[in-house]
Formats: C-alpha cells, structure tokens, sequence
C-alpha cells in the first residue's frame, strides 16, 4: 500500500492525500491497484470538512477468489463520503 499526504498547499488549512492499494496477482499474471484520494480543508481550528473517494477509477475487481463458481467476493466500487468534523 501507498500513501502520500501533502499539508503544506499554498492555502493554509488544506490538506491532500492520495494512496494505493496494492491488489495482488488473481489469475496467472494478471494484477491491478485501487486508487483513493481525499480533500481536507480546516474551517477553523476545532471544525473541519473532509471529502474522500475510494475506487476512484471504479475498478470492478475480485476482492477474494477461492473457486471457479463459489466464494468469489466482488471488491467495493466507487464511493464518495463528505464528513464534518467538530470539536468542542
């Protein structure tokens, strides 16, 4: 898996981070990755907004192979969470 996370953008309070998951081999040579990002921007110092999406690319995948016809698990397509945050 990568990450890479940028905080220091030319407007304070943003935040950027961007990652991979590493998907390992499933039939004879055959591999792929699944991006997500996420956006983050302080509104103050106790409140802060955060979007993120997972699959971004909306990579149809298999998350588990055991078999030929059971137990296949499909990986999660593409989702999208906004999140506010607030402290008190």
């Amino acid at each position: 898996m990568s990450h890479r996370a940028f905080n220091d953008l030319a407007n304070p309070g943003f935040s950027l981070a961007a990652g991979e998951v590493e998907v390992k081999e499933v039939k004879e040579g055959s591999c792929y990755a699944v991006f997500n990002a996420q956006l983050g921007y302080d509104i103050t110092q106790k409140t802060g907004l955060t979007l993120a999406v997972n699959n971004f690319t909306d990579r149809h995948y298999y998350e588990r192979i055991r078999g030929l016809n059971s137990y296949n698990i499909y990986g999660e397509p593409r989702s999208v969470s906004l999140n506010l945050r607030a402290g008190f």
